[in-house]
């Protein structure tokens, strides 16, 4: 398990062995609480999700749509219970969304 400010800030060059029989991302010892290396497993579902990510050419794994930079980790805790907005609009999080 990894935490926002770990997983949100990973490079594209973090990656190790994607298309192979271990794929795993590895947290430089800077973002880590502990100021260790942290050689993350990645399951096939995460493998998907990771791929998918990539497809928008930003040089973070989960990059803003706001530019060449990781997202906001804010991110994490309102994409489950969605957003309301100042004029009253509401974004429906993840779990209102799947039920």
């Amino acid at each position: 398990m990894l935490r926002s400010g770990e997983l949100l800030a990973a490079h594209r060059s973090e990656l190790v062995d994607l298309d192979g029989g271990h794929p795993r991302f590895d947290v430089p010892l800077k973002r880590v609480k502990k100021r260790r290396v942290i050689q993350q497993p990645l399951s096939n579902l995460a493998v998907e999700i990771i791929r998918e990510a990539l497809e928008d050419g930003n040089g973070y794994v989960f990059g803003s749509p706001l530019g060449d930079r990781p997202m906001n980790r804010k991110v994490m805790a309102t994409a489950p219970r969605g957003k309301k907005h100042e004029s009253g609009k509401a974004t429906l999080g993840i779990c209102e969304l799947l039920g």
